[in-house]
């Protein structure tokens, strides 16, 4: 019996450590969905973030915009690093600080676009420079 409970309360340490979130990034864990009928704009994140976005249909396209107001008012400007999404497929996109991800609905009817990523929240290091001691 005590060999039983001694297995027993091993193998659960083993198992909360196997599943503690050792090395995980500082980074800030981010998902959503964006819905919308086209032909229209959405905006999907603002930046800084690095996002993979994923539709089951045809019809929309992801790109980065100047980040002015962080609404779907900023998606109307230039466009800048236009990707259409292909159906089934996951495409990646990198938003700078400063900058918002947009989605352009180029059909007519119904589009979702599903994302998920992560958002470095990291703290500022500072960097000192030490010179020779006289």
């Amino acid at each position: 019996m005590r060999t039983l409970s001694k297995l027993l309360a091993i193998s659960s340490l083993a198992l909360g450590c196997a599943s503690a979130p050792v090395g995980r990034s500082p980074a800030a864990n981010l998902r959503g969905d964006v819905v919308g009928a086209g032909p229209s704009v959405k905006l999907v994140v603002v930046g800084p973030a690095d996002i993979h976005a994923y539709s089951a249909f045809a019809g929309g396209a992801i790109y980065t915009v100047p980040a002015v107001s962080g609404s779907d008012r900023d998606c109307g400007s230039a466009r800048a690093g236009l990707t259409t999404l292909e159906p089934d497929r996951v495409h990646g996109l990198r938003v700078e600080a400063g900058q918002v991800a947009c989605l352009a609905i180029v059909k007519k009817g119904s589009f979702e676009l599903m994302w998920h990523g992560h958002q470095d929240r990291a703290d500022p290091v500072a960097v000192v420079a030490v010179g020779p001691r006289r």
